[in-house]
C-alpha cells in the first residue's frame, strides 16, 4: 500500500494447512484444519536512527472458528552509533482456545491420585530487548 524511503505498509491475505499434535488432548476433534490468515505490517522511520515496526498476524480456524489466534508486535529501534543499535520490542500472543495442561492431584499423604486438566493462559506477553552490534 505504502512504500517509500520513510514508511512502509503492507497487507497479506493468505490460505493455511495446519496439523497439531496436542501433549494434552483434550477432545476427539481432528487436529488438521484449512484456515484463513491475515496480517498487516507497518514501519516508519523517526529521524536519521530510528525506526517503529507494527506487525498483526491474524490466522483463523476455518474448521471451528472460535479456534482464533492473534500475534501482534510492536517494536522500536535506535541507532546509538554507527556500530551499535538497540532494539526493544513488546509482543502479544492470542489464542481464543489454548492449549490445556495436565496437573497432578495428591492426597493427603502425597501419594498421587489423578490429574486434572487446566486451560493455559490466552494472552500471552513477550518484552524483548535487543542490543545489536555490526561488524562490517
Amino acid at each position: 500500500w505504502v512504500d517509500t524511503d520513510r514508511r512502509k505498509f503492507r497487507t497479506d491475505y493468505a490460505v493455511t494447512y495446519t496439523d497439531e499434535e496436542a501433549t494434552v488432548e483434550d477432545s476427539p476433534s481432528d487436529d488438521s484444519f484449512i484456515g484463513a490468515r491475515a496480517s498487516a505490517a507497518y514501519a516508519q522511520k523517526f529521524g536519521e536512527s530510528g525506526v517503529y515496526e507494527h506487525v498483526t498476524i491474524v490466522d483463523e480456524n476455518l474448521k471451528e472458528t472460535k479456534d482464533l489466534r492473534v500475534d501482534m508486535t510492536n517494536s522500536v529501534a535506535v541507532a546509538m552509533t554507527a556500530r551499535l543499535a538497540l532494539k526493544v520490542s513488546l509482543q502479544f500472543l492470542y489464542d481464543n482456545r489454548p492449549a490445556l495442561e495436565e496437573i497432578a492431584l495428591f492426597d493427603t499423604t502425597g501419594t498421587q491420585t489423578g490429574t486434572v486438566l487446566n486451560e493455559l493462559d490466552r494472552l500471552d506477553t513477550i518484552l524483548k530487548t535487543s542490543l545489536v552490534v555490526k561488524i562490517d
